[in-house]
């Protein structure tokens, strides 16, 4: 009976040594310092292998969750690539892998979890798709701070999830899918890296005029990208109403052309456009909202129209 127990006990250590070694051979290139992970298992034997020696990884098809802490301290990280079964990224799947550069998370992905890429220090670009409506807090804390942000929406967007979750100043485009029916006019706010909104072009509610966001007949500028480097713009004829905070915080703009067709300036328009220098009001505006100039401390000359009264909460001068 002893035999045959020490047998059996043999055997199946002997199977598990076989199975794990079949495993991280068939999951791992080691000499190579590249790791396939073919499979949902094969994240069960991640911690046998010497994360050190791992330059790159890729997700095979089939796969559809990265589990938590899977790479984590993973520091000579570099490349990534992720297939499109993945639908989940565990809590500090990458945290600490300071060599990471660049990621595209697939249109699969649906969730993002806590500190997932924390501590990614080396990470420039990020591409983030519309699928992912879950974003863990401190996902992508203590990123280098050039790293630049590309977001896709395919729902309305306000204050939601994925943009209470990512660093707004870090944002540096956005495309909008045909899908949105609503953007809430603080929904890019303090995004002071955003350089182009585009829109597709079956949208029905909005569109895109060289990287600017307008409602779909041209008729309110909704949002001038802050981050964007003219220091002039010429607003569209088309346009008859610049919407609330439309170029607030655009310090590089020194000048704005408001052609004859608007007729009103939302509040908080040019909030914070320290760079202005002056500004033409033409007599077609019959509506200042309030502040709109707030702040503009660079203004040394204000053309208004013709009878219109001068407010100090509108300009600040």
């Amino acid at each position: 009976m002893k035999v045959t127990f020490k047998k059996i006990i043999s055997t199946c250590l002997f199977m598990i040594l076989a199975f794990s070694v079949s495993l991280i051979a068939h999951a791992s290139k080691s000499d190579d310092g590249h790791l396939t992970i073919n499979s949902n298992k094969d994240f069960d034997i991640i911690s046998k292998i010497s994360k050190y020696n791992i330059e790159s990884v890729t997700i095979k098809d089939g796969v559809t969750y990265i589990g938590k802490n899977s790479f984590k301290g993973f520091t000579n990280l570099k490349n990534v690539t992720i297939s499109n079964s993945v639908k989940e990224i565990g809590d500090g799947a990458f945290s600490g892998c300071k060599d990471l550069t660049s990621i595209t998370i697939p249109d699969s992905v649906t969730s993002i979890g806590k500190g997932a890429f924390k501590g990614c220090k080396g990470l420039t670009s990020i591409y983030i798709p519309d699928s992912a409506t879950s974003i863990g807090h401190q996902a992508f804390d203590g990123i280098d701070k050039n790293c630049e942000f590309h977001l896709t929406f395919g729902k309305d967007i306000g204050n939601n999830t994925i943009l209470s979750h990512i660093p707004k100043d870090k944002i540096k485009s956005v495309i909008i899918k045909d899908s949105v029916t609503k953007i809430d006019w603080y929904a890019f706010k303090n995004c002071t890296g955003l350089t182009s909104i585009n829109v597709d072009e079956g949208n029905k509610y909005y569109k895109s005029i060289d990287g600017v966001l307008f409602t779909k007949d041209g008729t309110k500028l909704i949002l001038y990208p802050t981050g964007r480097n003219a220091t002039n713009y010429t607003i569209p004829d088309s346009v008859t109403k610049i919407g609330v905070s439309a170029f607030q915080s655009c310090k590089g703009l020194t000048s704005v052309t408001i052609p004859n067709s608007v007729t009103e300036i939302d509040m908080w328009a040019f909030l914070g456009c320290t760079g202005l220098n002056s500004i033409t009001i033409p007599d077609s505006v019959k509506s200042i909202g309030s502040s709109a100039f707030s702040g503009c401390t660079g203004l040394t000359s204000v053309i208004l129209p013709k009878g219109t009264t001068y407010y100090k909460s509108k300009f600040e001068l």
